[in-house]
């Protein structure tokens, strides 16, 4: 009983953190060494007892997941195996988010859908600010790219009404369009997260919605600042989203535990010179990089540019056949990854 008492007392404390960004980054920089204000990146916590709990919990590899009504969590009777040992097999970490992170069905179920409701709206109420005109033009010049590759076979859709001439409204109800096309074709251009960063960032400080993690990231983050591992993200979603995500959260701020982000502005996820862009920014050697995904070409790139590699399979992830589970080390938690040992 005493467990279960521990267990609600720190639902209800996340879940008042949340009520308050502030309170949450203050308290979560405090936790970690790092300024979360000003995105700064130090490392261990020192003396945090949540931080040894989770150490004990990780030693046996992974805790079977306790009882609970969230979607992210998945409940086991025995421990994961170790897969990874901190140090001894790699020295900074690289993690995707779909799938890795987050449940998928977040993604899908929560924010594309909350940008397909609020789009026209949105556009509206803001197409005289500076960013939403930015937003745009970049729409605007991204259609004509596509129209310029697709040639006499291009959609009505890529002809976006532009120039001094036309009248906003027929502007915006034409970039919606557009807009609604690229997410169709589950395009990942440049121009579409940036505008879908911009509306999921106002619908995350309204309160509207927060990010979603699996159960075992907040537990891992901290045990990887104990041990001074630095941990960074790459992800198809912007920058700006990401950390959207991470500090408007279910578990509260989590950005004091990352030293840094990687979106497609550093070239696309299926190709590994993306990878060894982001080893040499990382100032790391691709192969002390251990890179998580659930997408086996992601993988499959990150291994190509010499990085280690683990494929996460979780809850409402697609299946991985019996080769692919084969080609690199599957993980189910990310206390799979980390040992207090190392």
């Amino acid at each position: 009983m005493a467990a279960e008492s521990d267990t609600a007392a720190k639902a209800a404390a996340s879940a008042q953190a949340a009520k308050s960004p502030a309170k949450r980054k203050r308290q979560d920089a405090a936790e970690c060494g790092g300024d979360a204000d000003a995105g700064e990146w130090k490392g261990a916590s020192g003396g945090d007892d949540r931080v040894d709990n989770d150490a004990a919990v990780a030693k046996g590899a992974a805790a079977a997941a306790s009882s609970s009504s969230s979607p992210a969590k998945k409940a086991r009777t025995s421990p994961l195996p170790a897969i990874f040992r901190a140090r001894s097999d790699y020295d900074a970490v690289l993690l995707d988010i779909e799938g890795t992170t987050t449940p998928i069905a977040f993604v899908h179920d929560v924010l594309f859908p909350y940008v397909r409701s609020n789009l026209l709206t949105y556009l509206e109420e803001n197409a005289d600010s500076e960013e939403t005109k930015d937003d745009i033009a970049a729409l605007v010049k991204q259609a004509a790219e596509d129209k310029a590759v697709a040639g006499e076979a291009a959609s009505a859709l890529l002809d976006i009404p532009d120039g001094e001439d036309v009248e906003p409204e027929r502007r915006i109800f034409g970039v919606r369009e557009y807009v609604l096309s690229l997410m169709d074709a589950d395009r990942k251009v440049t121009a579409l997260k940036a505008l879908q960063g911009h509306m999921w960032r106002a619908a995350y400080e309204s309160g509207k919605i927060a990010g979603q993690l699996y159960d075992d990231v907040e537990r891992a983050l901290r045990l990887w600042a104990k041990l001074q591992l630095p941990v960074f993200i790459y992800s198809s979603g912007s920058v700006a989203a990401q950390k959207l995500l991470f500090g408007y959260s279910t578990a509260g701020d989590m950005l004091a535990y990352f030293k840094g982000h990687f979106d497609t502005k550093v070239g696309s996820k299926l190709e590994a010179a993306s990878y060894t862009n982001i080893a040499d920014r990382m100032t790391f050697p691709p192969e002390r990089i251990l890179f998580v995904t659930d997408n086996i070409k992601e993988a499959r790139a990150a291994s190509e540019a010499k990085m280690s590699v683990a494929t996460a399979v979780r809850p409402g992830n697609g299946p991985l056949t019996e080769t692919e589970r084969a080609e690199f080390p599957v993980c189910e938690s990310l206390l799979q990854l980390v040992s207090p040992d190392s």
